[in-house]
């Protein structure tokens, strides 16, 4: 009577000899399967310097799921997840996984437009607006404290919450381009929306 030594999950093949005529065996590629249940691994995010998000896991094979919400970072836009820590290889959301990962943030540099005092500063950026979305950073800012975007000619185009974080992302794409004054904690700026 024989036996087959423990494999890995994945296709082995078997080789079986008789144990009467050694001269006689047969061979069978199997797939072998996991006796624990689904294989998982763990995809973790790197956020480089923005605000974390959650490990994900995923089955073998599976695909990352494309996160809800980017991190943010503060006069930053987000570039991209990346596979490697130089930021050179752009990670591809269908790509399958078949082993623990890491993924790492990629940030630009915004232009940051501020006007403060000694108590605190408002940030606007990027500015110009280029991709529909203006964020309002500001210490000054309390949750639910009104931010208003006026037309040069005075007519008020927008009134907005500040969230519960320093800042607060604002949907400006339907307005249309041009220069728009920024009213918020007290101070007053403009932007340019493109």
């Amino acid at each position: 009577m024989g036996g087959v030594a423990a494999k890995p999950t994945g296709w082995v093949t078997i080789t079986a000899t008789a144990a009467t005529d050694p001269s006689k065996h047969a061979s069978a590629t199997v797939t072998v399967a996991s006796t624990g249940g689904v294989t998982t691994y763990t995809v973790t995010f790197k956020s480089n310097g923005g605000s974390s998000v959650a490990p994900q896991t995923v089955e073998a094979n599976g695909k990352v799921k494309q996160l809800d919400k980017n991190p943010r970072r503060a006069s930053h836009s987000f570039a991209g997840w990346y596979s490697d820590a130089e930021l050179t290889i752009r990670w591809d959301f269908d790509t399958p996984v078949t082993s623990d990962l890491m993924l790492y943030a990629k940030w630009t540099k915004t232009s940051t437009a501020v006007s403060g005092n000694a108590q605190g500063a408002l940030r606007l950026y990027p500015n110009p607006v280029t991709n529909g979305e203006l964020r309002v950073e500001s210490e000054l800012l309390k949750s639910g404290e009104k931010i208003e975007i006026y037309s040069l000619s005075g007519a008020l185009v927008g009134v907005y919450e500040a969230g519960s974080t320093e800042v607060t992302v604002i949907d400006v794409s339907r307005l249309a381009p041009g220069v728009y004054v920024v009213k918020a904690g007290g101070s007053t700026m403009k932007i340019m929306n493109n």
